[in-house]
């Protein structure tokens, strides 16, 4: 599932789905942010279950990959 923002409300949808058994792929803006919603998603759940990806001047790239422990 596409989760495009990691700011506050963004939180709460990514556990909410994360919870149900979602596989996220976030996207933000600004990368880090969305590595930081990984990271932290990623500590309450057994298996990583996220893919992030930044985007930059209004386009968005595909997403890495990379699992974020």
């Amino acid at each position: 599932m596409l989760l495009l923002g990691a700011g506050g409300s963004a939180w709460a949808i990514a556990f909410a789905l994360a919870k149900r058994g979602a596989v996220l792929t976030i996207l933000n803006r600004t990368e880090q942010k969305a590595i930081e919603l990984a990271a932290h998603l990623n500590q309450y759940f057994e298996s990583p279950r996220v893919a992030v990806g930044g985007g930059g001047r209004g386009s968005l790239p595909p997403a890495s990959r990379r699992k974020i422990a």
